[in-house]
């Protein structure tokens, strides 16, 4: 018997999330508590996270500085500077996406004949 994805969320919700007419109120935090932690952490441990991981880590990084910077520059960035930044941000999405080729062909360079 295969299970729907909402079928399975919603058997995870706690017991006061029914109400009268079968519906149910599902508010964020029981989704939260609801969420596969564990196959979270078990890809985690792996030490290869899915690329849509990566992806979400990275750009989460370069926003919590974005805000922070936002919050606690006296001057903003100059329009150089920040296409600068974003140039970076996105080299680094590209990287992550095209990782394991980068692996294949840094393996295959002789850098003792570079030097």
């Amino acid at each position: 018997m295969q299970l729907s994805l909402k079928a399975l969320a919603l058997e995870h919700l706690p017991d006061g999330a029914l109400t009268g007419l079968g519906l149910r109120h599902v508010s964020f935090m029981d989704l939260f508590w609801a969420a596969d932690w564990d196959g979270l952490y078990r890809g985690l441990a792996k030490g290869n996270p899915p690329l849509a991981l990566q992806l979400l880590a990275l750009n989460t990084i370069f926003l919590v500085i974005f805000i922070f910077r936002r919050a606690t520059a006296k001057n903003r960035l100059r329009n150089s500077t920040v296409e600068i930044i974003q140039l970076l941000l996105l080299v680094a999405n590209i990287a992550i996406v095209f990782q394991e080729e980068a692996y294949k062909w840094i393996s295959k360079v002789d850098f003792g004949n570079l030097i």
